[in-house]
């Protein structure tokens, strides 16, 4: 294990301060403590590959007319890279998104839905 929970917990919320910028208004509940969990042999929800070592990193979406639930982001333990973003508190099935660093060194979805 390279990276702590401690880390992984402080880059969720760099990734939903960047990921606010571009998209605009990801809503989380503030209030509530993000949780990070260490995985051994995890899928990568986007590409299938299984990464080794690597970090599952919660924040709780309150059910306040939405169907509430978690965002989460998929950290590579070997790079302390966030690689994944997933929305399970919109309703219908969620989409896991890739997570890419631009030139400014911000997180963003390299995918435009038309």
């Amino acid at each position: 294990m390279k990276y702590t929970e401690d880390y992984c917990i402080k880059l969720l919320q760099k990734v939903l301060e960047d990921l606010d910028e571009q998209r605009g208004g990801i809503y989380f509940d503030k209030d509530t403590p993000f949780e990070a969990f260490f995985k051994k042999n995890e899928k990568d929800f986007y590409t299938g590959d299984i990464l080794e070592n690597s970090w599952l990193v919660y924040a709780k979406v309150p059910k306040d007319g939405w169907k509430g639930g978690n965002i989460v982001i998929h950290v590579d333990d070997n790079t302390g890279k966030a690689i994944t973003y997933t929305n399970y508190a919109l309703g219908g099935r969620p989409i896991t998104l890739p997570l890419e660093i631009n030139k400014n060194g911000k997180y963003f979805i390299p995918i435009v839905f038309e």
